[in-house]
């Protein structure tokens, strides 16, 4: 009981830090864009402070490591669907299989083609977290340490429009998502 009760806690922990660092994402989004500029005083108050960096970068670091470890799981499965999905597939193919036999085939067959999509929108889904938490992650670190160089400047600049990019992408990707479910 003691593990369930503990990942509990780290899972609220985690969870709390995420909904603090959604509002340091979304006032650096805006602030990359344009909408805000360095002077404005949530900017200045979340992505300026010691404590605020000190938490984002926390945050990155434990999304980074869930988000990997979840992506692991994800393709692990995915594998193990594959194959039951590869075993059907044979199945069928077989001729002393009687009707019944294939009709249940074909259903567990749809069924798992159903869950490898479903699996692979995840997997996209965990590859975008990771990849945007990472850009966020050097961005971070340019920010704390990277003031007195320019060519980290211009760095950080390019990744900042990557990480727009990514964010649009990800808007579009998934209400085509959506719209084909």
């Amino acid at each position: 009981m003691d593990i369930v009760n503990n990942s509990i806690w780290k899972f609220d922990i985690l969870y709390g830090l995420e909904s603090i660092c959604s509002v340091f994402d979304n006032i650096y989004f805006l602030r990359s864009i344009g909408l805000i500029s360095d002077t404005n005083l949530f900017y200045r108050l979340l992505n300026r402070s010691e404590l605020g960096s000190k938490i984002w970068l926390i945050t990155l670091v434990l999304n980074i490591r869930k988000d990997t470890l979840e992506l692991l799981k994800l393709l692990k499965l995915k594998t193990k669907i594959s194959d039951e999905l590869e075993f059907q597939l044979t199945k069928l193919k077989m001729e002393k299989i009687g009707n019944y036999s294939k009709d249940v085939t074909l259903i567990i067959k749809d069924k798992l083609q159903n869950s490898l999509k479903i699996i692979n929108n995840s997997i996209k889904d965990r590859i975008f977290d990771l990849i945007q938490n990472l850009i966020y992650l050097l961005i971070l670190l340019i920010n704390i340490g990277g003031h007195y160089y320019k060519s980290l400047q211009r760095f950080k600049h390019i990744l900042e429009i990557i990480s727009n990019m990514l964010i649009v992408s990800r808007v579009f990707s998934t209400n085509f998502n959506l719209a084909n479910f």
